[in-house]
């Protein structure tokens, strides 16, 4: 049938390797009748997502990182527009800013961590703010040089969000999880997962902070979330306003 995913046995997806390798980074076959099957995108940031999510499970944290950090550098371009002024990488860099208390589990707020090698006159010593080291020293180590630098690595996944010793740091691979989930949440992505949209903020504390308390911290940034929906959400409707 016309627009739908083609399941007929002979179909080359079912034979061909590098049709089978397209629908992995996002593309599909859709038959469309006599006209026979094409490939269509099915790229977007719900996609990286939960490609991100299939590999973690795999312990395949490296490639989950990657994903999810592109995810999440696309939802900042939604928060932070182009039209503001901001650049790409200031837009990532202030959206990993936003998270930082879900993406240390409530426990973290500031702090810096050492990266050897880095010459860049903003970070005296090397001292990175570790939310800045993760979506820009860490993701472009990893797109440029496919892995982190030898003294950066993932620990157990029940270590602690960030481990320092004398051999360098290591992060917990929950930390990607973390970031997979404020993607999932952001309201900028209500398109993406309608299905969050209409969660109440209790179902969606559970979720970004289990097992903590709705106060301090936490707290403070519900209530500044529940002030993003808002203005996220006149933007969305201001052109169907007339």
């Amino acid at each position: 049938m016309e627009g739908e995913v083609c399941a007929r046995k002979a179909c080359c997806c079912k034979y061909d390797r590098r049709i089978l390798k397209l629908t992995v980074v996002g593309l599909k076959l859709r038959c469309c009748g006599d006209r026979g099957c094409h490939i269509v995108s099915l790229m977007g940031i719900r996609v990286l997502i939960e490609d991100a999510v299939a590999l973690w499970h795999l312990e395949r944290y490296e490639s989950s990182l990657v994903l999810a950090i592109s995810a999440a550098a696309g939802t900042s371009r939604l928060r932070y527009p182009a039209s503001s002024g901001i650049a790409s990488g200031d837009a990532l860099a202030n959206f990993l800013q936003d998270e930082r208390l879900v993406l240390s589990g409530g426990n973290v707020q500031n702090l810096n961590v050492k990266l050897p090698g880095v010459d860049d006159p903003k970070y005296a010593d090397g001292l990175v703010p570790w939310h800045i080291a993760i979506g820009s020293f860490f993701r472009n180590w990893l797109l440029h040089e496919g892995k982190l630098r030898s003294h950066i690595s993932f620990g157990p996944r029940d270590g602690p969000t960030l481990a320092f010793s004398e051999a360098g740091l290591a992060m917990s691979p929950y930390l990607v999880l973390c970031l997979v989930r404020v993607v999932e949440t952001a309201r900028e992505n209500r398109s993406e997962w309608p299905e969050v949209d209409t969660m109440p903020d209790t179902v969606l504390f559970e979720i970004l902070f289990p097992g903590k308390q709705p106060q301090g911290l936490v707290l403070e940034y519900m209530q500044m979330r529940h002030g993003r929906y808002t203005e996220v959400r006149g933007r969305q409707e201001e052109p169907n306003a007339s």
